[in-house]
Formats: structure tokens, C-alpha cells, sequence
């Protein structure tokens, strides 16, 4: 299949205007919205995009430190962490943040898409939780190693969610996740032996096997609940 991805603009009810990566899938009623690391919009953000557009989900990836600074795309290395911490902190504003969520589903459903689900990582899928829980006409939400969802265990998802966590990650404590799963009886959380990031590629602790394992996962998720 040959996905012709660009970028578009999406405008949110405050009247903002921010981009997003948008990965067609022809004739595709179901969508998925990609939520990006501290990092920014970056290779592994699209590359995402795209693995997904392939198996026949429309899929767009919002930009969301558009309201600090465009076109951002911070390295994944130690000098890249602390500066994608630093845009984090200035840029973060989980209200406006939410708004360009909806700013993206709102262009999904204009192209067509009846479903859609989310799918974000790390502080993307922390939103991803947020999201689940604050907005309407989510059909789904699929976490990978959401750093900050302890934070929020009390708010109550409108929709199915998938949390996938690792094992040895240093920003998400075993007992955060145990004290999660005990908020929500019934929520579906998968744990594997890695450390944080494991799905990207560019970051220091890429596992490939633990990745194919949360993957498959994520496609079982997704047919249960966009088709």
C-alpha cells in the first residue's frame, strides 16, 4: 500500500492552529490518533503513523507543542532529555492539549472515519488516559508506558483502555501501576520485562521482542473495539 502521509492543519474551539502528521488509508472508517513523547512530533511519531496507516487505519499525530514553538522534534539522547523535559514544562497546559486532541479527531471524522481510538506514549499516553476520560466519541485508548496516569487514577475512562507498562521503568513504580489496576477493576493492563520506551526504536532501551509481543497486543485491541 502506498501511504501518501503529509502534514495538515487542524483548528481548535479556542482558535488555535497547530499541524499534524495525517497518514491516509483508503477507503478506512476507523482511525487512530497518535500522541507523541516529551520529544515532540518525531521519525518514530510518523513511522508510527505509518505502521498503522499499513494496516488500514487512517491515523494523525497532532503537533502538540505547536502553542510553545513549531516544528519540534528533539533527539532521542541525553542532551535531547533534558531539553524535551524544559518544552514539556513550558509547553505543558493539559486543557489546551486536550482541545488539539479534539482538534484531531474532529479532522478524522470530516475524512470519513465512524471509530476512532487512541494510541500515545509515555506523556502522549498519559494524555491518552486523560482523553479516554474527559472527551466524548473515543472509542478506544491504548497506552504505552504512560508516565503520569497515577496522577489521574480517580478520573473513570468513557471507553475501553489498554495500558501497557514495563517492568523496569524508572518513571512508572510496579506499585503506581498495582495501585491503577485496583482503582479500575476490569482495566486491561499488560506489563513486560523492559525498561521505558521500549516500542522506540531511537531510545537507548528498545526492546524488538517486547515491542512485537505489545504490538500484537495492540492490534488484538483494536479490532475488539474500532471494528
Amino acid at each position: 500500500m502506498n501511504i501518501k502521509d503529509h502534514f495538515v492543519s487542524l483548528h481548535t474551539k479556542d482558535n488555535h492552529q497547530l499541524d499534524a502528521f495525517y497518514c491516509p488509508s483508503e477507503k478506512s472508517s476507523v482511525g487512530l490518533i497518535v500522541i507523541h513523547e516529551i520529544f515532540g512530533l518525531t521519525s518514530f511519531i510518523k513511522e508510527t503513523c505509518e505502521y498503522w496507516a499499513h494496516k488500514e487505519y487512517q491515523t494523525i499525530a497532532p503537533a502538540l507543542y505547536d502553542r510553545y514553538e513549531k516544528n519540534v522534534s528533539i533527539p532521542y539522547d541525553d542532551d535531547g532529555y533534558k531539553k524535551a523535559i524544559e518544552y514539556k514544562q513550558n509547553a505543558l497546559n493539559l486543557g489546551s492539549q486536550l482541545l488539539d486532541i479534539e482538534a484531531a479527531k474532529k479532522y478524522l471524522l470530516k475524512k470519513g472515519v465512524k471509530k476512532i481510538g487512541i494510541i500515545g506514549f509515555s506523556w502522549g499516553g498519559t494524555l491518552g488516559w486523560l482523553a479516554a476520560c474527559r472527551l466524548d466519541g473515543i472509542a478506544c485508548i491504548n497506552s504505552y508506558y504512560g508516565t503520569h496516569i497515577y496522577q489521574f487514577k480517580d478520573e473513570i475512562p468513557k471507553c475501553p483502555v489498554l495500558l501497557q507498562f514495563a517492568e523496569r521503568d524508572e518513571l512508572v513504580s510496579r506499585e503506581h501501576i498495582e495501585q491503577i489496576q485496583q482503582q479500575h477493576d476490569g482495566l486491561t493492563i499488560y506489563t513486560y520485562p523492559a525498561g521505558h520506551g521500549f516500542r522506540c526504536k531511537a531510545w537507548c532501551e528498545y526492546n524488538f521482542d517486547v515491542s512485537k509481543i505489545a504490538d500484537e497486543k495492540s492490534e488484538e485491541f483494536f479490532r475488539q473495539n474500532l471494528s
